[in-house]
């Protein structure tokens, strides 16, 4: 294959033969993102070229795909660690801003009737998480089996064929993987949960509608999956923490209590959490205390905030993820102009190393134009 830079061009294509390339990207990104930018376009001979989608409806399935096998490529090659969390912790921050402002409560079902700007703002981000997560429950190899026997057998497919290779692994007598990943890719939403640890117990309680299947990774031993709207479990010998490093799709709050030992050991010894599960927990605290989910949220608000600050090497790009500690919930958050701007910086804030820097380069700057394009003032 033939590799073309293009100049003013954003992203890359796969064609018989060769790929176009951004010239911007391969000359002044970083490794990381054009490793996965060819890895992704190559991924599509196989994966979209080979067999392809049977209807636009499933397009995100189709570029999902390819990014999940694009992300084992980066982790591969990439041997420097700080290079692959930095770009791991880019493409979290970007599922925050698509969720949160670009399209909230979106399914990855899409319309008949699309453009490049939608799939951009529904592929390529929580379906990625959503494979991974699969990935978890089914093994590497299985799901390596999956594709070769999709792309080898089908000149076309669809949900339906994705996740008849699942029918037959059942989590539950009364459902199967295939059934959890549809549910997963067909419902709108960012589910989320309340842990509360008092002492001999833990409480696990869903906080979204409708009620999702979730995958769990813990601490603690409990089920793999949770159905229920609440559930109790023992936890005599540590407090029970879910979800960390982002390993299924769902945002976790805890009582304040937990929050504060969190953020405690995390002020002194931060190395001991990875760039995103730094990230994830100071973004999911601070959103639910923009959202009156917890209690004592004032005082804990500011030692989070004054956390983050007196060690930013440990928290890039901590401006977004401390957005809805410096922001307030506000509907007019979700005008199409906010969702614009937020696209806007979404493609251009994680490309390259000057952009994440902890309260200084790129990312405060243009987190502080988008505050001040809402709200009239800086947030930081």
């Amino acid at each position: 294959m033939d590799f073309i830079l293009v100049p003013d061009y954003d992203g890359g294509m796969e064609n018989w033969g060769h790929i176009t390339v951004s010239e911007t990207l391969a000359t002044s990104g970083d490794d990381a993102h054009l490793i996965y930018l060819i890895a992704h376009e190559i991924a599509h001979h196989w994966i979209g070229n080979r067999a392809t989608i049977d209807s636009w409806n499933w397009i995100c399935l189709q570029e999902d795909l390819a990014d999940w096998m694009a992300l084992k490529a980066v982790k591969a090659l990439l041997t420097d660690e700080i290079r692959l969390q930095r770009f791991q912790l880019a493409q979290y921050v970007e599922i925050q801003l698509v969720e949160d402002f670009l399209s909230p409560g979106h399914s990855l079902y899409m319309p008949s009737k699309i453009n490049q700007e939608l799939i951009n703002r529904h592929c390529y981000l929580k379906g990625v998480v959503l494979l991974d997560t699969l990935e978890s429950v089914v093994g590497e190899q299985f799901m390596y089996s999956v594709i070769k026997s999709l792309v080898a057998s089908h000149s076309t497919f669809n949900l339906t064929t994705f996740t008849s290779y699942f029918d037959q692994i059942r989590v539950d007598r009364n459902a199967t993987v295939g059934q959890i990943y549809e549910y997963w890719y067909t419902t709108g939403g960012y589910p989320s949960i309340l842990v509360e640890n008092n002492g001999p117990s833990s409480r696990l309680q869903q906080l979204s509608k409708p009620l999702w299947p979730l995958k769990m990774t813990s601490t603690l031993s409990i089920p793999q999956f949770v159905f229920s709207e609440s559930i109790v479990f023992a936890s005599e010998s540590a407090p029970l923490l879910v979800n960390l490093n982002f390993t299924s799709f769902m945002r976790v709050n805890y009582d304040s209590l937990t929050w504060t030992a969190i953020f405690k050991y995390m002020f002194e010894e931060p190395e001991l959490f990875s760039a995103v599960g730094r990230a994830q927990l100071v973004s999911d605290f601070c959103y639910f205390y923009a959202n009156d989910g917890v209690e004592n949220g004032n005082i804990l608000k500011e030692a989070v905030v004054d956390m983050v600050y007196a060690k930013p090497e440990f928290f890039e790009l901590c401006d977004w993820n401390l957005y809805w500690c410096h922001s307030r919930s506000d509907q007019s958050l979700f005008s199409q102009v906010v969702r614009s701007l937020a696209l806007r910086f979404s493609s251009a804030t994680f490309e390259s190393s000057t952009a994440f820097g902890c309260k200084n380069g790129m990312a405060a700057r243009n987190m502080n134009q988008f505050c001040e394009k809402i709200f009239g003032r800086k947030c930081i």
